[in-house]
């Protein structure tokens, strides 16, 4: 697992609160936020379904092996005063999120050197795609702060 991806499952733990006891914390069994506001239990004829705190109307069957929470997040938009709080939860992660990746994420020129070598190996670009106008514009477009380089400097740099 990348570290970008337990920075994102360590930041969704904090927000939601990480209560294990309870079926609304996040993990592997229930995978959704969704699980906060549906009960789980098994009906008279041992099949799984999901049903909602909030009303008799959603009943859901969860025994298929194809089941999801899709259907039970339609079912929330019937209840828009019970979500606001995560979807508040939601937009506050994302600007966490967005507003982290920003500060480590400062360019140089020499990670990018050394990026664009190991893209170039792994991938079996050819040297030269360095030098095509239409790569140099899209890297121009990317980060005008880039130091264009030749085919001999990254073909140095791989060979080292």
């Amino acid at each position: 697992m990348s570290e970008k991806c337990k920075q994102i499952e360590e930041i969704i733990e904090l927000d939601l609160g990480n209560n294990s006891n309870s079926t609304s914390s996040l993990s592997k069994e229930n995978g959704s936020d969704v699980w906060k506001h549906f009960d789980k239990f098994k009906d008279d004829n041992n099949i799984l379904r999901a049903k909602c705190k909030y009303c008799d109307k959603g009943t859901y069957n969860m025994s298929s092996s194809n089941s999801s929470t899709g259907n039970l997040k339609k079912h929330l938009k019937l209840h828009p005063d019970k979500t606001k709080d995560s979807t508040i939860k939601q937009a506050n992660f994302m600007i966490k999120f967005l507003n982290d990746d920003k500060s480590k994420n400062v360019f140089s020129n020499k990670t990018f050197r050394e990026k664009l070598a190991i893209w170039i190996a792994v991938d079996d670009q050819p040297f030269t795609i360095i030098e095509c106008p239409e790569f140099q514009d899209l890297l121009n477009f990317c980060n005008s702060e880039i130091c264009m380089l030749t085919a001999d400097t990254i073909k140095s740099d791989i060979s080292k």
